[in-house]
């Protein structure tokens, strides 16, 4: 049997699905994976290789919202689906479940598997009327339209999106998010001296770095001895966090960036407790590497994080958009210190129980049928 895994993002087919294309080649099936920009980037294919999978580019552009080139894509994908013939085909984020499912159908591809890993801005403040979301809620619909099964990443999201789709025989399972390597990312122990809260994520307002960064400011205020660490990179859009912004606050020595880090595991062993005060997510993998890695984690009340957090057992639930509540969180781990030790000890046990990675594909290989 043939299965085709198609992405928007290259290197997501190694860091987010590598895992699952290995328990794909398990089962002994013929692999193909398809994405953007694959053929520049000699390591990832050597790795793609190893694993068994072929390789196929497609011009397919994330932010692009040219209808010629997104029509392009569909016959793309179309031609590329008559060549392969997959018994299988499965997309994951916004564009490939769209395009590629259009093209899948046509193709007459019958068993078509969706994962949706986070609803956009489209899915908010849905009582504001939008063209856009409108347009794309029925792109949504018309795409996933008899699929063999849409996987979602937490019960929010498969709710709002079976609600607003208006597809109640729409075949959903919810998985715990894509999972964590456990045995990659393991327990180090926390640095001593001043707690250290780590940020790492995309610059964007969704993912709390302002309210985070003010935090600091509040706390750095009052002489308490704590550090704060931001590591990730600039995304450039209408949410995201501009570089003046962030250079004003590292001026003031308000935090320190990091930058992008290649290996997060180096951040992670840098800090006492992991912060996200993301306003709404599939499930974060970051959260994920950090509990396994034994750290207490701050989140925020949002769908996808609050699923990571047992408030008061392995860190603090706060909620979106709330600046006091998360200096109250951090302050109870600045004034005791211990709880990090005893917290992060308990974010590895349920990152073991819950969201190991071979749990996660094991669920999902046996709702696929594989």
């Amino acid at each position: 049997m043939k299965f085709l895994l198609l992405a928007s993002y290259a290197e997501s087919l190694i860091n987010f699905r590598g895992h699952l294309l290995r328990d794909l080649a398990k089962k002994g099936l013929e692999l193909h994976v398809a994405g953007p920009a694959l053929n520049g980037d000699p390591i990832l294919l050597k790795k793609l290789h190893e694993i068994g999978c072929e390789v196929h580019e497609v011009n397919l552009q994330r932010k692009s919202l040219n209808v010629f080139k997104d029509l392009f894509l569909v016959y793309e994908l179309w031609k590329l689906l008559n060549q392969i013939r997959p018994d299988y085909f499965m997309a994951y984020t916004a564009k490939p479940v769209i395009y590629g499912g259009f093209a899948a159908q046509i193709a007459g591809i019958k068993n078509r598997i969706v994962l949706i890993t986070g609803l956009g801005s489209y899915f908010q403040n849905l009582r504001s009327f939008s063209i856009a979301r409108v347009v794309i809620l029925f792109l949504y619909r018309v795409s996933i339209k008899n699929a063999k099964i849409v996987f979602f990443q937490n019960v929010d999201d498969q709710k709002l999106f079976v609600r607003c789709l208006k597809l109640k025989t729409l075949r959903s399972v919810v998985v715990d998010g894509s999972g964590v390597d456990t045995s990659y990312f393991t327990p180090v122990a926390i640095p001593a001296g001043k707690v250290r809260f780590l940020l790492a994520a995309r610059f964007l307002k969704a993912k709390g770095v302002e309210e985070f960064l003010k935090a600091a400011t509040i706390i750095n205020s009052n002489q308490i001895r704590a550090e704060f660490i931001l590591c990730g990179d600039f995304d450039y859009g209408p949410d995201s966090i501009s570089e003046d912004i962030l250079k004003r606050y590292i001026d003031s020595g308000v935090v320190t960036y990091m930058g992008y880090v290649k290996d997060i595991r180096v951040a992670i062993s840098a800090c006492s407790v992991f912060v996200l005060p993301s306003y709404r997510e599939g499930l974060p993998r970051s959260v994920l590497e950090a509990m396994a890695m034994g750290r207490p984690v701050i989140t925020t009340d949002a769908p996808g994080c609050k699923e990571t957090v047992l408030d008061s057992v392995n860190g603090y639930i706060v909620p979106i958009k709330s600046i006091n509540p998360l200096v109250k969180a951090m302050n109870k781990f600045i004034h005791y210190p211990e709880s990090c030790h005893v917290m992060g000890m308990n974010s590895r046990n349920i990152a073991e129980k819950r969201f190991d990675v071979s749990v996660i594909n094991k669920k999902m290989l046996q709702e696929m049928g594989l």
